[in-house]
Order: C-alpha cells, then sequence, then structure tokens
C-alpha cells in the first residue's frame, strides 16, 4: 500500500536500506518530520 511507497521512497532520499527505514518507522512512529531528521542523520550527507 501507501506505506510501502514510503519506505522506498525515504531509502532512496536518504541513501539507507529498506530495512533501516522500517527500523526507523518501529523506533520513532510514522511521523514524517521526525523521521526525516532521524534518516538525515544516519543516511548519505
Amino acid at each position: 500500500g501507501d506505506e510501502e511507497y514510503e519506505v522506498g521512497y525515504f531509502a532512496s532520499k536518504f541513501g539507507l536500506s529498506i530495512p533501516q527505514v522500517r527500523e526507523l518507522i518501529a523506533k520513532h512512529g510514522n511521523d514524517r518530520e521526525t523521521l526525516e531528521a532521524e534518516a538525515k542523520r544516519l543516511g548519505v550527507r
């Protein structure tokens, strides 16, 4: 569904793997701003 698209989008946007993105969502919930901040911290600069 929609969530799959989000996961793929985040993974490619921030240079993360799908499992890393899923872990972020599990840890931080589905708030986009929080997830983007965490993904930036983890991901490719």
